[in-house]
């Protein structure tokens, strides 16, 4: 019961996915048309308090992914990898505190 109602509350508040807990791994289209700036980034990871500082044009696209436009026609995303991990271990955490 307290879960579901942590969830919902969280369903009314949206999703931060600025959140500093949330890590997002920087993964390109890994083609030839990749420019030599994304290439270097393939597979490094920023905080989601980061993403917004880091790369600027960024569109959040829902469910944990981001859209970088870290340049024209740039098809790089950030992806969260942990997101059910932590939002589990942040609902026990709640769970805890009530």
């Amino acid at each position: 019961m307290q879960a579901r109602q942590i969830t919902q509350g969280r369903d009314r508040e949206g999703f931060d996915p600025t959140a500093y807990e949330y890590v997002y791994r920087y993964v390109t289209a890994e083609d030839d048309k990749v420019c030599p700036d994304c290439i270097s980034t393939d597979g490094s990871t920023f905080p989601g308090a980061y993403i917004l500082q880091e790369f600027p044009y960024a569109e959040h696209l829902g469910n944990g992914v981001w859209l970088v436009n870290r340049h024209l026609k740039c098809r790089c995303l950030l992806i969260c990898d942990q997101m059910v991990e932590t939002c589990a271990e942040k609902l026990s955490f709640e769970i805890s505190l009530s």
